[in-house]
């Protein structure tokens, strides 16, 4: 069992990761962090069993590893209390650093362990590395991006456009021909309904028919693991699951 701290502990990210560590057998949250003179200070989760505190230092020796989706500032704030630390390891999963704090985080990660990622999303992650096998493939042509997002996005380029466009722009000036990418619209997706009902209703629009939904619904399923998300309404889903 790998006890964690969690940072941004009563934001999106931080409220769903805690979840999940407390349902995971492989996890035991040791602690949750929000920042000074936030409201959610001095509240129970979990069932009673841990406090949101700004006290960094008393968790000190309490968790092997730190996860950080919160600001580029407070961030960088953590890992430099964390980098003093001894067996504890960091995911950060924020986005918007300059290449100048990329810069820290590297040094950071010359004293501990650092995972750092501009999105966690394993369909995310496959479509970084299909980017880069297209830009391969199409010698020749040049990419733009479009994104849009929600009105609670607060960084722009997210750092998932920003992952994207890196890969491409190695060759930038091979590339001619524009491809455009829009990313962040999840509007086919009905909110009040569980995904697998907006699947069922496309299958009728596009006559896909039952063996061919099937086919390609399973087989994406597992290539990406959505089986547990399918009944869920997609309301109830983070921004990452949608």
């Amino acid at each position: 069992m790998t006890p964690i701290i969690v940072f941004g502990a009563a934001g999106r990210m931080g409220t769903r990761i805690l979840e999940l560590a407390a349902e995971d057998p492989g996890f035991e949250v040791a602690g949750a962090v929000e920042h000074d003179g936030h409201a959610s200070l001095g509240t129970r989760i979990l069932n009673g069993k841990i406090i949101i505190t700004s006290d960094l230092s008393a968790l000190k020796g309490k968790a092997r590893s730190a996860v950080d989706f919160t600001t580029p500032q407070a961030t960088l704030a953590h890992l430099e209390i964390l980098s003093g630390w001894k067996g504890t390891a960091a995911v950060v999963g924020t986005t918007g650093f300059s290449e100048k704090e990329k810069g820290w985080i590297k040094d950071f990660s010359r004293k501990m362990p650092i995972v750092m990622s501009p999105n966690m999303s394993r369909g995310v992650n496959l479509m970084l590395r299909l980017v880069a096998e297209s830009a391969r493939i199409l010698d020749g042509y040049k990419i733009d991006m479009v994104e849009a997002h929600h009105v609670h996005k607060k960084d722009a380029p997210s750092g998932t456009a920003l992952a994207l466009g890196r890969v491409p722009w190695k060759r930038e000036a091979a590339f001619q021909k524009k491809i455009s990418l829009v990313m962040g619209q999840r509007t086919q997706l009905w909110w009040e309904l569980p995904a697998f009902e907006t699947f069922r209703l496309n299958e009728a629009i596009y006559d896909l028919g039952e063996p061919e939904f099937r086919r390609s619904l399973d087989e994406l399923v597992d290539l990406l693991e959505l089986g547990e998300h399918l009944s869920v309404p997609v309301k109830k889903l983070s921004l990452g699951q949608r």
